[in-house]
């Protein structure tokens, strides 16, 4: 013997070379692509009578009828297994396909999950059927591309934990993995132990209290696994305990020993710490019983003969529609399980039923009583005109035996079956109808109808069958079976007639509790029964294929608010069960919604919690909705885009707490790009874009980098025009559009300018040429002043940066502040004299003789006064004509707009008529005196 330690982690290969090591063998078929073949099942039976064994062929003697299953017969429910062309994935984007054959079944039972294992792949399902993994072994070690196979699982109760098992010709190793917890879809503790370059085929695993054992027949390696040069028998013990924690494991190997040839480790089944080895192959009669104790490094091993009905070498099984027939194997231990002192053994064997005359392939079933060290029972399973295979076996908790294993004749293709042996029942006897759980539907050959290679379709090599621990009473078996796209499995779970099932049921809520607990309804010893259930688990024994049924929904619920649970409330007893009922509090809940405007969209997807699960649907529906829970509408709905969309502010998110109407509002809105820039200088207050978005108005302050902002279609959009600065003075005013109605996305950029304000203003009597108002920065303008008739331009005052005083008519402004100016104009004051006089004015502390004709412009409010005097006694004043029709020679007003006096002077007719007078009179004195004097000269 070897000891070594070896170190293994999860999924990490290890490997140690040893000096006296072997290397395994894989069925001669590499994986290729391909597809999955359909997966067929039936069952029939066939009644027959069960005798003893004899050397010459005993067995099974009976007819092929096939009458309905007795009230005897193992009651059976299953579902299709892994088969030819399973796909499965096998690196990261790739899919492999199983074409290796045979299968190699095997199938261990966990307290969750079944577990099944084929040639380079295996898969793990509920126990109600319902796949959860397929994956190839390849993954399980990390064996890479290696070329691998004959696999072997089992669960140990002991430990609650996996083990498994396979070959790796390509390393010339075993490799043998254990769970690191009761899930088998969890991680591994993975290890190889390579041997001397041998090919260790088919590998056997057992395990019971402290020890896991694996046993191989090594060989020379051939160009295709394993060559037909046989070395010897190689086994391994490890250290069971390490194993379980992944770490460094101590075990003792014995090389290979070529006076051995595959010895079978027991699979315990209860607790012990002696593991137990078997082999049929000491000779044609005897079993060698090997006890193995103590741990590594400090084992013992113990041997014993024990005598057995001679064994035959089993001949080649015909198949329906095949030229080619089965492969059935040879004499060599294909199961053993080994339970409170009681080792079942099952193999095939060569024999001819009772009432036959031919030679077939049979079932040889053996108990040994390992307290004894004594054979128990020893014989022949047969029925005439069939072969069978392949057996497999497990016994339940009162030690009633289930064997599984194939059968096929000329005129039936390669099937399944199952068989059973009671306790009680007398000793060499099967149970009666055999059930036949899988019928094949094509044989086990290629499109030619010949298997390649062989002269002898490969088949089995062995089948699988596994005590449930969760329900002792209850074993789980799988087997292969024959279709038109290559090898189908089968998996079955069989009980006696006559055992109560266990349901284990309870029940809690979530969301509220109801007004009522559930009930659970069922049928024990032939009565319908009716229980309430409890938060605790509470077991209830009912009848095999009986109905039963918990309420649901609960006592209490209405069509607005309910308590119920999504899982299977109701069921036929047939495996034990163990369910917590949660039950949800839920309301009806009416999920819609409404649009403002346009088209282009999709109804929103609506998720919400069901049953604590998230779900989903598209407004508008009702839903049963998990109470509290929340819920969410997609916003923005689908059909918008980074311009446009369809989205609601409120009500799309909430949680649920009454049954009610849910309807979110969405609005069609547009995204409005928008940004400024401001000319001139000066540093404004950043412009407010007011708009409506959800049907209220918003105002954002606005950036000179661009930024978006929706709108909701048609709605008014404004942005602050003009800017303020300071007060009537400075502003920055918008040119382009500051406002307008949302139609459309579009991109936006304001200009500001910045202005001043320029105050032109003039007094009456005037205007200016431009008028008071805003002016952009570094603007010029000329500005002209414009008098009104008989007014003129005073003079102009300006304030302010640039600005003018003057009396220039036309100015010119630059506009870099805010500037006023303002336009004096005078009245104008146009004085006239006619002929004859004069006028004398006196205004603004000045007198002025006017004697012709001219104009004064005079600032309003100028008092004048004016005085009209005669040039000539000859003359006088008349009157003033124009402004003012006074007849004074003086008048005083005050200027407030133009005016015009004319001085009106005329002949004065009296002083005229005096001096005429007087010149008549002097004339006529003259003429009187001259008269007189010619008088005197003449006289």
């Amino acid at each position: 013997m070897k000891r070594t330690r070896l170190v293994a982690s999860e999924f990490l290969l290890a490997v140690l070379l040893l000096s006296n090591s072997a290397v395994s063998s894989s069925k001669d078929a590499n994986p290729t692509a391909g597809r999955p073949a359909p997966l067929i099942s039936s069952v029939h039976t066939i009644q027959g009578v069960i005798s003893a064994a004899n050397d010459t062929g005993g067995g099974v003697v009976g007819s092929e009828s096939q009458p309905a299953p007795s009230a005897n017969s193992p009651l059976a429910t299953g579902f299709a297994g892994l088969s030819y062309g399973t796909s499965y994935a096998c690196g990261a984007g790739f899919t492999c396909t199983d074409r290796a054959t045979p299968p190699d079944v095997q199938i261990a039972a966990g307290p969750n999950y079944i577990v099944e294992m084929v040639n380079i792949v295996y898969g793990v399902w509920t126990k109600q059927g319902a796949l959860v993994k397929v994956s190839g072994l390849a993954s399980l070690w990390g064996s890479g591309s290696d070329y691998i196979g004959d696999p072997k699982v089992l669960y140990d109760s002991q430990s609650g934990r996996w083990f498994a098992s396979l070959l790796d010709v390509s390393q010339g190793s075993v490799r043998v993995g254990a769970s690191a917890s009761d899930d088998p879809t969890g991680s591994w503790h993975t290890y190889s132990f390579k041997t001397s370059g041998y090919c260790p085929d088919q590998p056997i695993l057992g395990v019971n209290d402290d020890k896991v054992m694996v046993s191989a027949n090594d060989f020379l390696p051939g160009s295709k696994g394993c060559s037909g040069t046989f070395v010897g028998l190689q086994y391994w013990i490890f250290n069971k305990s390490q194993m379980l924690t992944g770490a460094s494991v101590e075990y003792q190997v014995i090389p290979p020993d070529s006076s051995l040839f595959s010895l079978h480790p027991v699979h315990s089944l209860t607790s012990t710490k002696t593991e137990y080895i078997i082999s049929s192959f000491t000779s044609g009669s005897g079993l060698n019983l090997y006890s193995v104790t103590g741990v590594p490094p400090n084992v013992q091993i113990s041997q014993r003969v024990l005598s057995i009905s001679t064994l035959h070498a089993p001949p080649p099984a015909p198949q329906l529609n095949a030229a080619t027939k089965i492969d059935t194997g040879d004499n060599r231990v294909l199961d053993a399980s080994w339970s409170n002192g009681t080792m079942w053994v099952s193999l095939n064997d060569g024999c001819t039923p009772a009432g036959d005359s031919v030679l077939r392939s049979c079932l040889r079933l053996i108990e040994v009583n390992t307290n004894t060290n004594s054979v128990v029972q020893d014989w022949d399973v047969a029925t005439p005109g069939y072969y069978y295979y392949y057996p497999a076996l497990r016994a339940d908790s009162k030690g009633d035996l289930f064997v599984i294993f194939g059968y096929s004749n000329s005129s039936v293709y390669p099937s399944v079956a199952v068989a059973m042996h009671g306790f009680a029942d007398p000793k060499n006897t099967l149970e009666q109808p055999i059930t036949f759980l899988a019928a094949g539907s094509g044989p086990e050959v290629n499109a030619t109808g010949f298997c390649p290679e062989y002269p002898v379709c490969r088949y089995g090599d062995y089948f699988g069958a596994t005590t449930d621990p969760s329900d002792p009473s209850f074993v789980w078996v799988a087997g292969q079976y024959g279709s038109q796209s290559g090898w189908s499995t089968w998996i079955a779970g069989v009980r006696m007639p006559g055992t109560p099932v266990p349901l284990t049921f309870s029940y809690t809520t979530r969301g509220g509790a109801p007004s009522a607990a559930p009930s659970v309804t069922f049928t024990s010893s032939g009565a319908r029964q009716s229980s309430q259930l409890s938060s605790s688990p509470t077991t209830y024994l009912a009848d095999y294929g009986t109905q039963w049924n918990v309420t649901n929904p609960l006592a209490g619920s209405t069509s607005a608010e309910r308590w119920a649970t999504n899982q299977s409330a109701s069921g036929v007893a047939s495996i034990a069960t163990s369910t917590t009922f949660v039950f949800y509090h839920q309301f009806s809940v009416n999920f819609t919604f409404f649009v403002h405007e346009g088209s282009g969209f999709s109804p929103p997807a609506v998720n919400y919690s069901h049953f604590g699960s998230e779900s989903s649907g598209v407004a508008n529906f009702s839903g049963w909705v998990d109470s509290g829970s929340p819920y969410a509408y997609q916003n923005p709905l689908s059909g918008s885009s980074s311009s446009e969309r369809w989205e609601a502010s409120s009500g799309t998110l909430g949680r649920v707490t009454a049954s009610q109407r849910i309807s979110p509002a969405f609005y069609h809105q547009f995204a409005l790009t928008v940004s400024y820039q401001v000319s001139g200088g000066g540093t404004p207050l950043a412009p407010t874009f007011s708009s409506v978005e959800f049907g209220s108005a918003y105002d954002v302050g606005m950036s000179t980098v661009p930024a978006q902002y929706w709108l909701d279609s048609g709605a008014r959009w404004n942005a602050t025009n003009p800017l303020p600065g300071t007060p009537n003075e400075e502003r920055w005013f918008s040119k382009s559009q500051a406002s307008g109605t949302d139609d459309g996305a579009a991109s936006l950029s304001i200009a500001y300018q910045r202005q001043f304000f320029v105050s032109l203003s003039a007094t009456a009597g005037g205007s200016t040429s431009v008028g008071s108002g805003w002016f952009d920065a570094g603007q010029v303008l000329m500005v002209s002043a414009e008098p009104s008739a008989g007014w003129a331009l005073g003079t102009w005052r300006g304030t302010g940066d640039s600005s003018y005083s003057g009396n220039s008519t036309n100015i010119s402004l630059t506009v870099n502040r805010g500037v006023s100016e303002q336009a004096s104009f005078l009245p104008g004051l146009t004085l006239a004299a006619s002929d004859g006089g004069t006028i004398a004015a006196s205004f603004t502390g000045s007198s002025q003789t006017i004697a012709g004709g001219r104009t004064y412009y005079l600032p309003p409010g100028t008092t004048v006064s004016l005085t009209a005097t005669p040039t000539f006694f000859l003359y006088q004043f008349n009157g003033w004509s124009g402004s003012n029709n006074s007849a004074l020679s003086t008048v005083q007003f005050a200027m407030t707009a133009p005016l015009t006096f004319r001085a009106e002077f005329g002949f004065n007719y009296i002083v005229l008529g005096v001096i005429a007078g007087a010149i008549l009179f002097l004339a006529l004195a003259a003429y009187v005196v001259s008269r007189r004097g010619r008088k005197s000269s003449s006289g």
